[in-house]
């Protein structure tokens, strides 16, 4: 641990320096398993304990409120954070909402273009079998006239 969380853990639990090594102990599963139920005990009667009126928190009357605001600006700080985020996530998801709009807007032309394509593909296929058409008609008008012509 660092010193400043051991020092936090003294000050304000009122550890002591065996029950932070204690601790330590626990940490890096040093401790034997006989041992870990009387330093629960132990911590558990720390914990019921009143208190250190030493503490530079209880020195000061007004500790409870200066924690309070560290935890209102702290989450004033946060509440910023996540609004810069929501506001990120929302100019994000604008953007792609324009880029899709033109993407869509890209496919529905395509799509009329295609439309006009495949109409004009059908006019020209009706044209043929116009054509088609006539031509067997001056096909058959013309092997008539032929034979005429071969029987004068």
């Amino acid at each position: 641990m660092d010193d400043w969380l051991i020092r936090q853990a003294r000050d304000e639990f009122g550890l002591s320096e065996e029950h932070v090594n204690h601790l330590y102990a626990v940490a890096a599963g040093l401790l034997e398993e006989d041992q870990y139920p009387s330093l629960m005990q132990e911590l558990h009667d720390i914990d019921q304990q009143p208190v250190n009126p030493e503490n530079q928190e209880n020195n000061d009357p007004n500790w409870e409120q200066g924690i309070g605001l560290q935890n209102e600006e702290a989450r004033v700080r946060e509440l910023w954070e996540e609004t810069r985020v929501l506001e990120e996530q929302d100019r994000i998801e604008r953007e792609e909402n324009r880029n899709l709009q033109k993407e869509l807007r890209i496919v529905e032309e395509q799509q009329r273009n295609m439309e006009q394509a495949l109409r004009n593909m059908r006019e020209i296929r009706d044209d043929l079998k116009e054509a088609q058409r006539v031509f067997q008609e001056d096909r058959q008008w013309f092997k008539q006239i032929r034979r005429e012509l071969e029987a004068l």
